[in-house]
């Protein structure tokens, strides 16, 4: 047994052994299913099963592939191909397409909105940000679910569309939006995979080449997959079977993206000779936490029994999860504000406490209730940190000083001229815009000085920075988080707060239970510590989660 292997437990090194053929991993909340793919992936490698340049390791977000390069880079030191869905696809069809179609590729368009725009404007329909937004998301469950227009309009009645658009409407700016792409020689996500996968099956020299580089899938999140990406991987494999799938039916939260359970529960169906292996020992929550995990998802098909081990189970903090029921959301909102202030003040760390809701409009009105207690927050789907413009200017700046550097100084004066350049004073501004800038110029150099004062040089660190904002990944920062619980799939705090526990929100009025049952199981495993639920009557007289019950988990009125 190598040594790459001694750093897993037993379920997670028989998983990591099995290197060839269909393999599946059912892994649980917190049962370390990253660190069995990096070592399964490291053990193909070291033992020679695998040639790295021949591994594609597929994830969902960018967050989470360069999770996957960073882990697999510290286990060996050839570079692995971590990639999502969407930027695989893309990458393989700019190179292909001159050697099939001649000339280059159709460019990206990075956002439909602006087509549609005026694609709306033509059809007198109201142009805003919620219109463009929910078409786009039609567009993409359309194509994801691997629907022609004309089999899309045969089923638009059981479709709920865009408030203020008519169903004639739409169908005729859908239509309108393909034709548009047409004429502009640009594609869209969906497009780059379904081009891709037809490439594929249609074209002996595509398939030959791209089936030889990557002989060996690893798809994570595979409980998430589309038809159409279904496809992809399919057309990827060929006749080959050497496909790794890592997932959780019980954290099946993205079906109205198209997302399906399906090719999860089905994997050893599609492949009869598949080795199945569970990973059901979480190492993330105390025994509490997943005891009320368990109890809800209890009778749910498929669902893993979880099993506190390790750190959770040994975490001094031991409060029992309970739901606090207030009389209005105000008050519930002041009251949270008001718990996660004694727990700062206490010396918890402000990134180390998330509050998660069900909806985005929920979190507006924490935030306003934390920044009234002076507590800094940000918000998980909003602007990307490598996205704000004086985070863009510093790395430019560093980039410059690195390809033409400055005699006689030192890394850490180097830094400090940009940052300086940029704005960023040592004492904080009083007004919020500012306050905003300097929070995040702040982060940044607390990231660069921290790996300076480990011993890396300047242009390894700009590399890295580089590297994080393509792959847009979040810094940690001294702030609370606040997320939707969709958003904060696949992250984890020792402190979470989930308010809004309530009939009509989660689940919410008009959604599949079952899939909200499931928003509900993620939410509460993303604690590791400390777990506070919290719901209010409200001016709709809501009533308690039947969730709560489900998971045994005590209700407390406020008096």
């Amino acid at each position: 047994m190598t040594k790459i292997l001694e750093q897993l437990d037993s379920s997670q090194r028989a998983a990591a052994e099995c290197l060839r053929g269909p393999v599946l991993i059912l892994a649980g909340a917190g049962t370390g299913k990253t660190r069995t793919v990096t070592h399964r992936i490291a053990h193909g490698i070291e033992t020679g099963v695998y040639r790295p340049d021949q591994v594609l390791a597929i994830s969902f977000t960018n967050r989470a592939a360069g999770e996957l390069q960073e882990r697999l880079s510290r286990l060996v030191a050839a570079e692995i191909t971590t990639k999502t869905f969407h930027s695989a696809a893309l990458s393989q069809l700019n190179e292909m397409w001159g050697m099939v179609f001649g000339g280059q590729a159709p460019k990206l368009l990075q956002q439909k909105r602006t087509l549609l725009a005026q694609l709306c404007e033509t059809h007198r329909v109201a142009v805003t940000p919620e219109t463009l937004r929910d078409i786009s998301s039609e567009i993409e469950w359309r194509k994801s679910n691997l629907l022609t227009l004309d089999s899309y309009q045969q089923n638009i009645s059981q479709r709920i569309t865009p408030q203020g658009v008519g169903r004639e409407q739409l169908l005729e700016i859908l239509d309108g939006y393909e034709k548009l792409k047409l004429q502009r020689h640009v594609i869209d996500y969906e497009d780059s995979l379904a081009l891709l996968a037809g490439i594929i099956e249609n074209e002996k020299r595509v398939a030959a080449i791209l089936r030889d580089r990557f002989r060996y899938l690893t798809v994570d999140e595979y409980q998430d997959v589309s038809p159409l990406q279904h496809t992809l991987l399919k057309a990827w494999l060929g006749d080959r079977n050497d496909i790794c799938a890592v997932g959780d039916a019980s954290q099946t939260i993205f079906s109205f993206a198209a997302a399906t359970q399906k090719y999860l529960l089905e994997f050893d169906r599609e492949y009869p000779d598949a080795r199945v292996f569970k990973l059901e020992n979480n190492y993330r929550s105390t025994p509490a936490i997943i005891t009320h995990a368990n109890n809800l998802m209890r009778s749910q098909p498929a669902a893993l029994e979880l099993r506190a081990s390790g750190l959770g189970g040994s975490a001094s903090h031991q409060e029992s999860p309970s739901c606090v029921w207030f009389d209005s959301e105000s008050t519930e909102t002041a009251a949270v504000a008001h718990a996660i202030k004694q727990q700062l003040t206490g010396g918890t760390a402000a990134k180390d406490i998330a509050v998660l809701a069900r909806t985005t409009a929920q979190l507006g009105r924490v935030e306003a209730s934390l920044k009234a207690q002076g507590i800094a927050c940000k918000t998980q789907q909003g602007m990307n940190f490598f996205e704000r413009a004086e985070i863009i200017t510093v790395i430019a700046g560093l980039r410059a000083r690195v390809i033409s550097p400055e005699r006689g100084k030192l890394d850490f004066q180097v830094v400090s001229d940009v940052l300086r350049e940029a704005g960023y004073r040592g004492q904080a501004p009083q007004t919020p815009a500012e306050h905003e800038k300097w929070h995040s110029l702040k982060t940044l150099d607390s990231l660069i000085v921290e790996r300076l004062n480990s011993g890396k040089k300047l242009p390894e660190i700009v590399a890295e920075l580089s590297r994080m904002q393509q792959q847009r990944q979040q810094p940690e920062s001294e702030q609370v988080t606040l997320s939707t619980v969709h958003a904060a799939k696949g992250l984890e705090w020792q402190s979470v707060y989930l308010i809004g526990v309530t009939e009509g929100l989660l689940p919410y009025q008009g959604s599949d239970v079952a899939e909200e049952r499931r928003l509900m199981y993620v939410a509460i495993t993303r604690a590791k510590q400390l777990l506070r639920l919290s719901g209010s009557a409200g001016l709709k007289h809501s009533a308690p989660s039947r969730f709560l019950g489900e998971a045994k988990i005590p209700l407390l009125q406020v008096t």
